[in-house]
């Protein structure tokens, strides 16, 4: 009811744009809190959703409200004249923020069942998997080594999107599938191992290579990796987030990536005035400008909306400089904004409410997220047995949705389900072969 009276007020034109951004940015945080307590404080996917939608679509609109001097709905991305659309173009954005925050909420409470964790059944696939985990890690670490060092004698960061994928071939393909092994084996071993320490021992050598990661520039995956991962062991464990260390965990992330961003860059200047917690969600809020520029300018590109979508699905296993015109709503708007830097390696990324205005205006939001929140309750059920590493990642991957397309956290899923099944199989044909041994001994 709030908000089809918000939508009302907005057309009626009652509200300021700055007032609809309060009113919206208190909206989202409300919904986060109310998240935070009705699902046992932050233990549903939910939660992680509602926050990054919070901190990539919502981000600036928060750190104007915190005082920093700056218009959230000034257009500056990519562009080399920055500029403001309609007031009618920012109030319409701004009101698509909350309308899909709670119709994503909606579906999760009314579906909402309690879920505990249980260890998969069947197969003791720990020893198993710890061994492939240990003998496919020194490929990972060194594949991220060597993109790493690709990375900084090509120009930096910006090499991963104008290279045709050049830097993925550094390390050669076997390193590249036995890191993706790498990283399978520890997922399913974290499902499966039992005992703490030596659970917390091995987390402690995977995610140190996640500091590699953070130099190459990947600070969006870092997020991902260090938040879901503490969320599943926080569910093993039949416990909760607590709220004081989680918010020391998160001006600690975004302190230091604030300080990472110069470094991906190649930038000589010093970091150290924008490490803070406002300038952090003013960077990582950039991605509402792409929703905003899909409202102001659907126009120009609504006829390419359902080839956008299509077109996510082969994006997991092609590099995205292989799409032409009229593929993919990032190319299409980096090349609308500024073609020069486009070549450069400049681009905006895409954003699911963007496109799902793109391909159906306001229904088209509301049936996105009303099937975004069912997916959610589903993944929340999952997350236990064998199917919690499979669930794992595409919460993951679905999380991620605030700064990527509808359909390609989808599309990764489903590379990811491969190598997963994979990594699976390789440690039942060892486990079948260790007992053998046992057995004949």
């Amino acid at each position: 009811m709030a908000v089809c009276l918000d939508f009302f007020a907005v057309r009626m034109g009652w509200l300021s744009v700055w007032q609809e951004a309060v009113l919206v940015t208190c909206g989202l945080a409300g919904l986060l809190a109310m998240t935070w307590l009705r699902f046992h404080r932050g233990m549903h996917p939910l939660w992680l959703f509602l926050g990054l939608l919070l901190l990539f679509q919502g981000g600036r609109l928060l750190a104007a409200l915190m005082g920093v001097d700056g218009d959230p709905y000034l257009i500056d991305l990519q562009s080399p004249i920055p500029f403001t659309l309609p007031a009618e173009a920012n109030l319409t954005a701004t009101w698509l923020l909350i309308l899909s925050a709670v119709a994503i909420y909606i579906p999760c409470r009314l579906l909402y069942k309690e879920s505990t964790f249980e260890v998969p059944s069947g197969w003791d696939l720990t020893q198993a998997l710890l061994i492939l985990f240990l003998a496919t890690f020194p490929f990972h670490i060194y594949k991220n080594v060597q993109y790493l060092l690709y990375l900084r004698a090509h120009g930096g960061y910006l090499a991963i999107y104008t290279d045709g994928g050049a830097h993925l071939e550094a390390a050669g393909s076997l390193a590249r599938v036995l890191s993706q092994v790498c990283s399978s084996a520890f997922l399913l071993y974290f499902v499966y191992e039992k005992h703490r320490r030596r659970l917390l021992t091995v987390c402690a050598a995977y995610f140190a290579v996640t500091v590699v990661e953070l130099l190459i520039g990947l600070r969006g995956k870092a997020l991902l990796l260090v938040f879901t991962f503490l969320f599943l062991y926080k569910k093993k464990q039949n416990t909760h987030f607590r709220g004081v260390p989680l918010v020391l965990m998160a001006l600690a992330f975004g302190t230091i990536a604030q300080l990472v961003a110069g470094f991906r860059e190649m930038s000589e200047a010093p970091q150290t005035a924008a490490a803070s917690p406002a300038a952090f969600l003013w960077a990582q809020g950039v991605s509402f400008q792409v929703t905003v520029l899909a409202v102001g300018f659907r126009h120009l590109f609504e006829p390419h909306g359902l080839q956008y979508i299509l077109n996510q699905i082969p994006l997991a296993f092609i590099p995205q400089d292989r799409f032409g015109e009229g593929r993919l709503f990032g190319i299409d708007l980096s090349n609308f904004l500024n073609a020069e830097a486009m070549r450069l390696g400049f681009g905006t990324g895409s954003a699911y409410l963007a496109e799902a205005f793109l391909a159906g205006g306001i229904p088209g939001v509301v049936v996105a997220s009303v099937l975004i929140g069912v997916l959610l309750s589903r993944l929340h059920l999952a997350l236990r047995g064998l199917w919690c590493a499979f669930a794992m990642v595409a919460m993951t991957n679905l999380i991620y949705m605030p700064r990527s397309g509808l359909v390609e956290p989808f599309a990764a899923t489903l590379k990811n389900w491969l190598a997963l099944g994979a990594a699976w199989l390789l440690a039942r044909a060892m486990h079948g072969a260790m007992e053998r041994i046992r057995s004949e001994n």
